[in-house]
């Protein structure tokens, strides 16, 4: 994960898949997909939540982007940080959900980053979830800032991934 060469791997017959390449069911917030550095890193396959005003929290500091995964894939993992265009005070929560449990959180800043694995087998439905914990205050109800999780990927076993 978090280098800009890194793929899903078929060693072992594991076969990954990209979120960017996966759809959105349901999402709050702003949520895109591409190339973002992090922490001085190109990460091509990028998904970046912006917490906008309003959502189904109920506050105006809450993104999320929800996937199907059927129960097919064994492990999620994710380089996560802020966007290196983020503003400099700003400070995120950064979570994953399997079927509504929490798998991995993490509070990140500008500059830093942290590598995510966790395992996702048996799970539905993934949720990746920005919450605003302090700074980048944002104009207009929109924040500045964008959480990342970077070369965000699924990985399972040839025959449980569906083709």
């Amino acid at each position: 994960m978090g280098n800009s060469t890194s793929k899903p791997t078929a060693a072992q017959g594991n076969i990954g898949r990209f979120l960017t390449d996966l759809i959105v069911i349901e999402s709050d917030g702003r949520v895109e997909t591409g190339s973002v550095a992090v922490s001085g890193e190109l990460l091509p396959r990028s998904v970046t939540l912006r917490a906008v005003c309003c959502g189904w929290s109920g506050t105006n500091n809450f993104a999320k982007a929800e996937y199907d995964l059927g129960r097919h894939y064994r492990r999620f993992g994710a380089t996560v940080g802020l966007a290196d265009d983020s503003i400099s005070s700003a400070a995120y929560l950064i979570e994953v959900y399997g079927d509504s449990k929490r798998l991995a959180v993490h509070t990140v800043r500008l500059g830093n980053s942290v590598a995510v694995d966790v395992d996702v087998t048996g799970i539905l439905r993934l949720r990746l979830a920005t919450t605003w914990v302090e700074g980048d205050q944002g104009v207009s109800g929109k924040w500045s800032s964008r959480s990342v999780f970077g070369d965000a990927v699924v990985t399972g076993v040839q025959g449980e991934v569906p083709g």
